[in-house]
C-alpha cells in the first residue's frame, strides 16, 4: 500500500525491495517515516524500522547505543579499541603528540564530533560542546587512530565494506575555498538528506574544521584540502564499496562483535589504513557499533559496485530457518 508521504531512505530502500518483489508494503503514517510492514504473499507480516528488523537484541542494541559502554564491554573480550574515557574521568591526561576524538556518548550522524584534537584547551572546550548532544550530558574522550573510516555491515553470515573519506577539494591557484567547495556541490551526484549519492557539504562544517580565515584563502596549484575531520556520509563524504579486496581477518572481527551482542544486522565501525591488510599487521580498531546502520552507502557507492543489502536483508528475515 503507497502512501503520499517520504520514508526516511533505508525504509525506503527496503520497501522498494519488497514492492520489486510483489511483496506488500504497509507504511503506518507520516509520523513515523521510519516504519515499515512488509508482507510476503500469503505469510505473516513483519515490521521493519529502517535497518532494524524484529529479530534483533534488546541487550545489543542497549549496548551499541552508548559508546563508552560499548567501548568497554569491547575491551573486555580483547577486540581492538582505541583508548576510551569519560569526559569526567579524572584519570585521563592528553599525551604529547597524540590527537584525540571528543564526541557524546549517545548521538548519531556525527552530531558534537570534535576531531584532531591535540591540546588540553580544546579537549575542554570540544567537551563543553559535546555535551549538549547526550540527554544525560556524557561525552567520551577517545584516542583518534590514524587510516579510513571503514563500514562493516553485518548482514547474518554475510558482511558488506565501505571505506569512507571526508570530503576533499583541489586547489587551482584561482580559486578561493569558498569557490572550490561552491564547485564540489554542483556536482548532480550531491544531493540533501541522504538522498543521494553524495551529499552536499555545509560551509558550517568546513569552517567549524578548517575556520572562518580559510574560506576565503587561495590554495595553491594541485593543493589538497581536506574539508571536515570525518568521513560521515551525511556531510558530504565519498564511499567506496571494498568487500571483496577486504582481509579475511577483518571480515571474521565483524562477524565477532555481532555475534557478542547477539545481533544479525548492525554497522561496525573500524578505524584502519587498509582494509586488505589483516588486523594483527596493522593499527587498526572498532570505533563504534550502530544497530540501526543506514543501508545507503551500499546500494549507491561514490566508488564501486553497489550492493542490494536491502534484498539481503529480506532474506534474511523471511527465510525458513532461523538462525542466531
Amino acid at each position: 500500500m503507497m502512501s503520499n508521504f517520504t520514508l526516511q531512505i533505508s525504509s525506503r530502500l527496503l520497501a522498494e525491495a519488497a514492492m520489486q518483489r510483489g511483496w506488500d508494503v504497509e507504511y503506518l503514517d507520516e509520523r513515523y517515516t521510519s516504519i515499515v510492514m512488509i508482507t510476503p504473499p500469503g505469510r505473516k507480516g513483519k515490521l521493519f524500522k529502517s535497518s532494524v528488523t524484529e529479530r534483533e537484541s534488546y541487550l545489543g542494541g542497549y549496548i551499541s547505543a552508548n559508546k563508552y559502554l560499548s567501548y568497554r564491554i569491547l575491551q573486555k573480550h580483547d577486540y581492538p579499541v582505541p583508548k576510551t574515557w569519560l569526559a569526567d574521568d579524572a584519570t585521563f591526561t592528553p599525551e604529547n603528540a597524540k590527537k584525540y576524538v571528543v564526541k557524546p556518548a549517545t548521538a548519531n550522524h556525527g552530531d558534537g564530533v570534535f576531531v584532531n584534537l591535540d591540546t588540553k584547551d580544546a579537549i575542554i572546550s570540544a567537551v563543553q560542546k559535546a555535551t549538549a548532544y547526550d540527554n544525560k550530558g556524557d561525552v567520551v574522550i577517545q584516542e583518534q587512530l590514524g587510516g579510513y573510516d571503514h563500514r562493516f555491515l553485518v548482514v547474518g553470515n554475510e558482511v558488506f565494506v565501505v571505506k569512507r573519506s571526508p570530503p576533499v577539494v583541489i586547489g587551482d591557484g584561482v580559486s578561493t575555498l569558498t569557490e572550490l567547495v561552491t564547485r564540489l556541490n554542483q556536482d548532480p551526484r550531491r544531493g540533501e538528506a541522504r538522498e543521494g549519492i553524495l551529499n552536499r557539504v555545509l560551509f558550517d562544517d568546513v569552517e567549524a574544521f578548517l575556520g572562518k580565515a580559510r574560506l576565503s584563502s587561495i590554495p595553491a596549484f594541485g593543493e589538497e584540502i581536506v574539508l571536515m575531520g570525518t568521513a560521515n556520509v551525511g556531510r558530504g563524504g565519498s564511499t567506496e564499496n571494498v568487500t571483496a579486496k577486504t582481509h579475511p581477518s577483518l571480515i571474521h572481527l565483524a562477524l565477532e562483535v555481532a555475534r557478542l551482542l547477539s545481533v544479525e544486522v548492525c554497522g561496525i565501525d573500524i578505524m584502519c589504513e587498509d582494509s586488505a591488510i589483516a588486523v594483527d599487521d596493522q593499527v587498526c580498531g572498532i570505533i563504534e557499533i550502530n544497530l540501526s546502520p543506514g543501508i545507503r552507502m551500499h546500494h549507491r557507492p561514490s566508488i564501486g559496485e553497489p550492493v542490494s543489502v536491502a534484498d539481503k536483508i529480506l532474506d534474511l528475515n523471511f527465510k525458513e530457518q532461523e538462525t542466531i
